[in-house]
Protein backbone atom coordinates (compact mmCIF):
# COMPACT_ATOMS: atom_id res chain seq x y z
CA UNK A 1 0.00 0.00 0.00
CA UNK A 2 1.58 3.46 -1.01
CA UNK A 3 2.35 5.92 1.82
CA UNK A 4 -0.74 8.14 0.22
CA UNK A 5 -3.22 5.83 0.61
CA UNK A 6 -2.44 5.11 4.15
CA UNK A 7 -2.76 8.62 4.98
CA UNK A 8 -6.02 8.39 3.22
CA UNK A 9 -6.89 5.65 4.92
CA UNK A 10 -5.34 7.20 8.18
CA UNK A 11 -7.45 10.26 7.93
CA UNK A 12 -10.68 8.40 6.73
CA UNK A 13 -10.87 6.57 10.55
CA UNK A 14 -9.91 10.23 12.35
CA UNK A 15 -12.94 11.44 10.26
CA UNK A 16 -15.61 8.49 11.18
CA UNK A 17 -14.01 8.57 14.95
CA UNK A 18 -14.44 12.38 14.76
CA UNK A 19 -17.74 11.66 13.61
CA UNK A 20 -18.89 9.12 16.04
CA UNK A 21 -17.83 11.14 18.96
CA UNK A 22 -19.52 14.48 17.79
CA UNK A 23 -22.54 12.63 17.69
CA UNK A 24 -21.98 11.08 21.31
CA UNK A 25 -21.68 14.88 22.56
CA UNK A 26 -25.14 15.99 21.07
CA UNK A 27 -26.95 12.78 22.01
CA UNK A 28 -25.29 13.45 25.94
CA UNK A 29 -26.37 17.05 25.42
CA UNK A 30 -30.24 16.52 24.29
CA UNK A 31 -30.77 13.86 27.52
CA UNK A 32 -29.54 16.09 29.71
CA UNK A 33 -31.13 18.81 28.80
CA UNK A 34 -34.52 17.46 28.87
CA UNK A 35 -33.89 16.51 32.36
CA UNK A 36 -32.51 20.03 32.73
CA UNK A 37 -36.42 21.27 31.33
CA UNK A 38 -38.21 19.17 33.54
CA UNK A 39 -35.73 20.66 36.84
CA UNK A 40 -36.11 23.97 35.45
CA UNK A 41 -40.10 23.22 35.88
CA UNK A 42 -39.65 22.14 39.03
CA UNK A 43 -37.73 25.29 40.16
CA UNK A 44 -40.68 27.46 38.82
CA UNK A 45 -42.59 25.45 40.87
CA UNK A 46 -40.61 25.48 44.07
CA UNK A 47 -40.22 29.60 43.37
CA UNK A 48 -43.83 30.10 43.00
CA UNK A 49 -44.40 28.21 46.45
CA UNK A 50 -41.12 30.13 48.23
CA UNK A 51 -43.06 33.36 47.37
CA UNK A 52 -46.31 31.99 48.63
CA UNK A 53 -44.29 31.44 52.37
CA UNK A 54 -42.81 34.81 52.29
CA UNK A 55 -45.67 36.25 51.63
CA UNK A 56 -46.60 37.36 55.11
CA UNK A 57 -50.25 38.54 53.94
CA UNK A 58 -51.02 34.90 53.49
CA UNK A 59 -51.40 32.28 56.32
CA UNK A 60 -48.63 29.39 55.74
CA UNK A 61 -50.00 25.94 56.59
CA UNK A 62 -47.30 23.24 57.80
CA UNK A 63 -47.90 20.89 55.15
CA UNK A 64 -46.95 23.95 52.59
CA UNK A 65 -43.71 24.38 53.88
CA UNK A 66 -42.76 20.59 54.44
CA UNK A 67 -43.84 20.13 50.81
CA UNK A 68 -41.87 23.15 49.42
CA UNK A 69 -38.71 21.64 51.69
CA UNK A 70 -39.22 18.49 50.41
CA UNK A 71 -39.72 19.40 46.77
CA UNK A 72 -36.02 21.70 47.36
CA UNK A 73 -34.72 18.52 48.39
CA UNK A 74 -35.94 16.97 45.10
CA UNK A 75 -34.70 19.66 43.08
CA UNK A 76 -31.64 19.50 44.99
CA UNK A 77 -30.80 15.62 43.92
CA UNK A 78 -32.23 16.04 40.63
CA UNK A 79 -29.46 18.98 39.93
CA UNK A 80 -26.66 16.62 41.60
CA UNK A 81 -27.67 13.73 39.66
CA UNK A 82 -27.68 16.04 36.41
CA UNK A 83 -23.65 17.45 37.08
CA UNK A 84 -22.69 13.56 37.74
CA UNK A 85 -24.23 12.92 34.61
CA UNK A 86 -22.33 15.81 32.51
CA UNK A 87 -19.28 14.35 34.62
CA UNK A 88 -19.64 10.99 33.63
CA UNK A 89 -19.86 11.47 30.12
CA UNK A 90 -16.63 14.28 29.49
CA UNK A 91 -15.06 11.11 31.57
CA UNK A 92 -16.72 8.53 29.13
CA UNK A 93 -15.72 11.01 25.92
CA UNK A 94 -12.11 11.94 27.78
CA UNK A 95 -11.36 8.26 27.39
CA UNK A 96 -12.35 7.84 24.17
CA UNK A 97 -9.98 10.31 22.93
CA UNK A 98 -7.40 9.09 24.61
CA UNK A 99 -7.67 6.05 23.60
CA UNK A 100 -8.71 7.16 19.52
CA UNK A 101 -5.11 9.25 20.62
CA UNK A 102 -3.40 5.97 21.55
CA UNK A 103 -4.46 4.07 18.18
CA UNK A 104 -3.73 6.85 16.18
CA UNK A 105 0.24 7.62 17.45
CA UNK A 106 0.59 3.71 17.19
CA UNK A 107 -0.77 3.75 13.14
CA UNK A 108 1.76 7.15 12.76
CA UNK A 109 4.46 5.48 14.00
CA UNK A 110 3.73 2.49 11.86
CA UNK A 111 3.78 4.91 9.12
CA UNK A 112 6.98 6.19 10.12
CA UNK A 113 8.99 3.35 10.21
CA UNK A 114 7.73 2.36 6.86
CA UNK A 115 8.69 5.40 5.69
CA UNK A 116 12.20 4.80 7.14
CA UNK A 117 12.22 1.67 5.69
CA UNK A 118 11.07 2.88 2.57
CA UNK A 119 14.30 5.39 1.84
CA UNK A 120 16.96 2.70 3.26
CA UNK A 121 15.20 0.45 0.06
CA UNK A 122 15.58 3.01 -2.06
CA UNK A 123 19.01 3.94 -0.73
CA UNK A 124 20.16 0.75 -1.32
CA UNK A 125 18.76 0.40 -5.18
CA UNK A 126 20.27 3.70 -5.54
CA UNK A 127 24.05 2.84 -4.46
CA UNK A 128 25.19 0.61 -7.42
CA UNK A 129 23.74 3.38 -9.72
CA UNK A 130 26.73 5.56 -8.24
CA UNK A 131 29.15 2.95 -9.23
CA UNK A 132 27.60 2.73 -13.28
CA UNK A 133 27.74 6.73 -12.86
CA UNK A 134 31.53 6.95 -12.25
CA UNK A 135 32.19 4.02 -14.70
CA UNK A 136 30.11 6.25 -17.42
CA UNK A 137 32.22 9.41 -16.66
CA UNK A 138 35.77 7.44 -17.12
CA UNK A 139 34.31 5.73 -20.25
CA UNK A 140 33.45 9.41 -21.40
CA UNK A 141 36.78 10.45 -20.66
CA UNK A 142 38.34 7.07 -22.67
CA UNK A 143 36.39 8.05 -25.43
CA UNK A 144 37.88 11.83 -25.96
CA UNK A 145 41.48 9.85 -25.57
CA UNK A 146 41.26 7.03 -27.50
CA UNK A 147 41.66 6.72 -31.83
CA UNK A 148 39.30 6.59 -34.16
CA UNK A 149 38.78 2.87 -34.46
CA UNK A 150 38.73 2.23 -31.10
CA UNK A 151 36.05 4.95 -29.77
CA UNK A 152 32.85 3.45 -31.70
CA UNK A 153 33.20 0.33 -29.61
CA UNK A 154 34.11 3.05 -25.88
CA UNK A 155 31.09 5.01 -27.49
CA UNK A 156 28.30 1.86 -27.79
CA UNK A 157 29.96 0.59 -24.41
CA UNK A 158 29.00 4.44 -22.83
CA UNK A 159 25.81 4.42 -24.46
CA UNK A 160 24.87 0.85 -22.73
CA UNK A 161 25.92 2.13 -19.27
CA UNK A 162 24.09 5.29 -20.12
CA UNK A 163 20.68 3.79 -20.62
CA UNK A 164 20.87 1.24 -18.07
CA UNK A 165 21.74 4.04 -15.11
CA UNK A 166 18.93 5.75 -16.91
CA UNK A 167 15.96 2.79 -16.17
CA UNK A 168 17.44 2.11 -12.91
CA UNK A 169 17.49 6.08 -12.22
CA UNK A 170 13.81 5.82 -13.22
CA UNK A 171 13.14 2.98 -11.04
CA UNK A 172 14.00 4.34 -8.19
CA UNK A 173 11.85 7.51 -8.55
CA UNK A 174 8.84 4.92 -9.01
CA UNK A 175 9.69 3.33 -6.27
CA UNK A 176 9.99 6.44 -4.36
CA UNK A 177 6.52 7.88 -5.78
CA UNK A 178 4.55 5.05 -4.33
Amino acid sequence: MSMKNEFENLSKKLATERELIKSKLHQASIEVNKEFVVAEKQWQSLKHKMAEIADESQENSEELIAKAKLEGEHLKQRYHEISQRLLAKASSTQTELETSLATLRVERDEIKLQIHLASMDVQKAFEPTEKQLQTLKVEVANIADATIEGSEALVADAKIVADELSKAYQHIKQRIAK
